[in-house]
């Protein structure tokens, strides 16, 4: 069957096509609200993908928020399972969500009666703490093997089938089988295995293999277009298996276009997605709070994930040291959290270190991020482990552009007078020494100067797009795809024709939030 290593390199796209291809989806999910939900308290959250996963520590309530989720979208399936009003006994929840280009929402009081399942599509709940065992424990009780699938036909699985178990289990078998087998109301799945020499079934499994193949079942037979709740799939699987789960969920919400939400504090399922798919459950104040988008360092601990470096990024001075670590933690806060930013004082030096390590180091990698005058000329040689800062001049010289572009609204922003006298004694300066004695004439520090002209810099049209293209660059050179489907969207530079928007956006902003004791002059 091949390395276990290859196979699990085909799943290693899918999470990335859930970002790029978001818009494809029959059905999106935008916003959950609950209220005076037991133990929870009250929020609410929006959904970025197909994919949510809700983290936090043992006990903050994610079982909890997920049922309610279930409970919200389909009440008449969720009562009518054993035990589970014990979990919510009170409180409403509100789903929202888009069905076929339309904008609906359904609403649930819990508690109550049997319901109704008005949702539009099928809801399928997969309890991987619980279910495996459970029905492990019924075959056992049964026994015999021909007792068990008497009258029930044999479903060998095909190849690619058999290579999805593999890749799951982390076992080379020889074939496997399965007989979909009544078991009280439900069906359920009874494996016959055949690895190496041995043959054996669901009955004298380990744990850790009958969740994985429960969890490939469920989800092989999972419709087209469903939503699926998943609870704690890493309950018994290795570390390897974990991993391998969470791409091979990512490939089925691909293909068949499903929504899945799943609750999990394994840092490797957590960790082999981005951020967009993380709602991250903490405690405040006797209930909980849901952020999305990326957890703080503080909050990642909790669950044991201690972020390592996988990569020191090179740039040629402190504002470009500056710049780009607000663009990363802006556009990809987990990437950010894994770079290590070293400013080596010129482009020169970062390109004698790229020439002398070249590609030597496996586990940490060496990328220069120049800045943008540098397009075009650093050599073939480091070309491969270089990217370049958004624009096609230093940061500062962009900023100096930029404010230059438009004094009047500049100079409102930034609450300061006579800005027109302090750029015409600077003109001429190099920019580092621009930059440097702009700020001692605004009697401002570098770095919160630097601040507030970044966000100035990235509400101009095109910016967004520029970082972005930055952060692609760097990503490229450190995980390399060699398959690489064409990039869609086209780098954009940034002008000076909307700076006085930009300038008045910031301006209002600055009204509404001042931080930091002086107004508009804090950080967004």
């Amino acid at each position: 069957m091949g390395d276990v290593s290859v196979r699990l390199a085909k799943f290693q796209d899918y999470a990335r096509r859930l970002i790029e291809k978001r818009n494809q989806w029959p059905l999106k999910l935008n916003r959950f609200a609950f209220e005076n939900v037991e133990s929870l308290g009250g929020d609410e959250f929006g959904f970025d993908t197909a994919l949510t996963i809700l983290c936090g520590p043992n006990g903050v309530g994610k079982t909890t928020l997920l049922r309610a989720i279930w409970a919200t979208a389909a009440p008449a399936s969720y009562k009518g399972t054993p035990g589970t009003d014990l979990k919510l006994g009170s409180g409403k929840g509100k789903l929202e969500f888009e069905w076929a280009n339309e904008r609906k929402s359904v609403e649930e009081t819990f508690g109550g009666g049997a319901g109704t399942d008005a949702f539009p599509v099928p809801v399928i709940h997969i309890d991987a703490s619980s279910q495996p065992t459970r029905l492990q424990n019924e075959f056992c009780e049964i026994g015999d093997f021909d007792e068990i699938t008497n009258g029930i036909g044999a479903l060998k699985l095909a190849d690619n089938q058999l290579q999805e178990v593999c890749a799951l289990c982390s076992r080379d078998y020889r074939s496997v089988t399965v007989y979909e087998v009544e078991v009280g109301d439900d069906v359920a799945p009874f494996f016959d295995l055949a690895y190496g020499d041995d043959r054996y079934d669901s009955r004298t499994m380990g744990s850790g293999e009958a969740a994985a193949l429960f969890l490939w079942w469920s989800l092989e037979r999972v419709e087209k277009n469903s939503l699926v709740l998943i609870e704690e799939p890493e309950t018994f699987l290795s570390p390897a298996s974990q991993e391998a789960f969470i791409r091979y969920l990512c490939s089925k919400i691909y293909t068949k276009k499903i929504v899945s939400i799943v609750t999990s504090h394994s840092a490797k399922i957590i960790q082999s997605v981005s951020d967009i798919h993380h709602a991250f459950i903490h405690r405040h104040k006797g209930q909980i709070k849901v952020d999305t988008g990326g957890a703080s360092p503080e909050l990642l601990k909790l669950i044991g994930i201690v972020p390592t470096v996988a990569a020191i990024l090179l740039v040629e001075d402190e504002a470009a040291s500056v710049f780009l670590r607000r663009i990363l933690n802006r556009s990809k806060p987990e990437l950010s959290r894994r770079c290590e930013i070293v400013n080596m004082k010129g482009h020169g030096d970062i390109s004698a270190l790229l020439t002398k390590t070249e590609d030597r180091l496996k586990a940490l990698k060496f990328i220069g991020v120049f800045d943008g005058d540098q397009r075009g000329e650093v050599t073939s040689k480091i070309a491969s482990y270089s990217a370049f800062l958004p624009g096609d001049q230093p940061i500062e010289t962009i900023f100096k552009d930029m404010i230059r572009g438009d004094v009047d609204a500049a100079q409102k922003a930034l609450g300061v007078e006579r800005l027109s006298e302090i750029l015409a004694a600077l003109e001429g300066k190099d920019h580092h020494d621009w930059f440097e004695e702009f700020a001692d004439a605004l009697e401002l520090k570098k770095e919160p100067l630097f601040l507030q002209l970044f966000q100035i810099w990235e509400r101009m049209e095109g910016s967004a797009n520029a970082a972005l293209a930055c952060v692609a660059e760097i990503e490229t050179v450190l995980f390399p795809r060699p398959d690489e489907e064409a990039n869609e969207g086209a780098e954009a530079d940034t002008t000076t024709e909307d700076t006085g928007r930009a300038f008045q956006q910031a301006g209002v902003a600055a009204k509404r939030s001042p931080q930091r004791g002086v107004e508009g002059r804090g950080e967004a």
